[in-house]
């Protein structure tokens, strides 16, 4: 009879097996529920991520706010104190109580005129038009309309095209303004005529100087209506000055998304057709070719489709409409 050695029987490993299954099974489960929890705690970090991104960029927003609202209240004080300064030197000969210092009763000329003067004017060049407050997200508001000083200063004062053409990752200004000129679907010409008019015009309203004034065509500097009259800046960007002031006045009349929608759509450049708007140069890069440049920084090289026109005859009032009409060839 053959002898049997129990601590090689078969039976006896499987208790063994059993075990370390289970164990390998509970080892999976606490490394599956590790990766769940691990995965919970990065989306919850990406959460806090996004949501602190978009509170930096509302508060940065606020703080241009708050910046520009500031200069504009420093603009009124120095107004207000060179005001008060020259009435002092204008009533130099007249005492506190508003008596003349030596009382010439039968030469001395009473009344207003006799004691007023007119307050100094600040430079053209310093005093931007009065727009009102918009919200970061009013459908309104242009992106070029408020940028934070330090856009302003980065960027060169001679845009390359292609960055208002296509964009850029380089001028911030410059994509900003592209970003404008596209949502209304314009062919290149109006893209690029436009854009190259009102990054010029974005460098003076958010950082005013005679030289970034300098830069702004003739037809698109402020009229006293943009002054006097507070309305939203995109009424800035209507190209002809009559035009504006209609706007600015009769802007209560009217859906301004609809007028300024229609106007994206119904300004043209008088260019013709597929005619070359970039020449390259020397170094590869592109430059306007200097005749469009001509046509666009001229009133005259700009029209409106009669569509328009139709729309809105009110607008057109003391503006010779067939001058202004003009329809792509």
């Amino acid at each position: 009879m053959s002898s049997h050695n129990p601590s090689t029987s078969p039976d006896l490993d499987l208790p063994s097996s059993s075990g370390s299954l289970a164990s390998l099974v509970s080892l999976e489960k606490k490394r599956a529920r590790d990766r769940r929890a691990q995965q919970r705690l990065r989306d919850k970090r990406n959460d806090r991520i996004v949501e602190l991104e978009r509170r930096v960029q509302e508060l940065q927003g606020a703080c241009n706010t708050l910046r520009q609202e500031n200069a504009l209240l420093r603009a009124r004080q120095d107004d207000f104190v060179a005001l008060v300064r020259s009435w002092d030197e204008g009533l130099s000969s007249v005492g506190r109580s508003g008596l003349p210092l030596s009382l010439d009763c039968e030469n001395t000329s009473w009344g207003p005129s006799s004691l007023a003067r007119q307050p100094p004017e600040r430079p053209v060049w310093a005093t931007i038009p009065w727009n009102v407050e918009c919200t970061p997200d009013d459908e309104m508001q242009a992106r070029w309309h408020k940028v934070n000083p330090d856009i302003i200063a980065a960027s060169p004062k001679i845009p390359s095209p292609l960055d208002l053409l296509y964009g850029s990752k380089r001028n911030k200004l410059a994509d900003l303004v592209h970003q404008d000129m596209r949502q209304w679907n314009l062919r290149d010409p109006e893209c690029l005529a436009s854009g190259w008019i009102m990054y010029a015009y974005a460098q003076w309203v958010n950082a005013p100087s005679e030289a970034s004034y300098a830069q702004v065509p003739d037809f698109m500097r402020p009229i006293p209506e943009q002054r006097s009259r507070q309305h939203r800046a995109c009424l800035d960007g209507f190209y002809w000055p009559q035009l504006r002031r209609n706007l600015i006045l009769k802007q209560g009349q009217y859906s301004l998304p609809e007028v300024v929608g229609m106007y994206g759509c119904c300004g043209r450049v008088r260019w013709p057709w597929r005619e070359s708007i970039l020449v390259p140069g020397e170094d590869g890069e592109f430059s306007i070719r200097p005749e469009f440049y001509k046509t666009f920084m001229s009133i005259e090289g700009w029209g409106i489709s009669r569509d328009f026109i139709r729309a809105y005859p009110e607008l057109f009032e003391d503006l010779d409409v067939d001058a202004i009409a003009y329809e792509l060839r």
